[in-house]
């Protein structure tokens, strides 16, 4: 796991594009475009320009899975990626990403001059 102090500014690299952290809304997005019980090369690619792309491409594709693969696959020919790029290498760099994210939640401060009165006075 990054360090919670580099945690912020951790970036991850794909072909020269540069994968930023995830946000709980993207993870999610994540997770309904691909059965990530049945990984192929296919949904790699997926996930890969799902972390890339703009968001507003990302939710289209959410209600269009058909397009959002068209998108896919126009990358794919605009950078002349092979389809061996999404290997298992690529998956554990979406598995870093994806496990950062969880690192990176904030959590409660416990302050224990603002709990309640255990005696009601106030």
């Amino acid at each position: 796991m990054t360090p919670t102090n580099d945690s912020l500014y951790k970036t991850w690299e794909f072909q020269g594009k540069e994968i930023k952290p995830l946000s709980n809304a993207r993870k999610f997005h994540l997770t309904k475009l691909v059965d990530f019980t049945k990984i192929t090369p296919w949904d790699i690619a997926v996930l890969i320009y799902a972390l890339i792309c703009d968001p507003k491409i990302l939710t289209k594709g959410l209600r269009d899975l058909d397009s959002f693969n068209d998108e896919v696959s126009k990358w794919i020919d605009s950078e002349n990626i092979a389809m061996s790029d999404f290997n298992e290498s690529t998956l554990a760099t979406i598995k870093e990403v994806m496990d950062h994210s969880d690192s990176n939640k904030a959590s409660a401060i416990v302050d224990p001059t603002m709990a309640p009165d255990p005696m009601g006075n106030g």
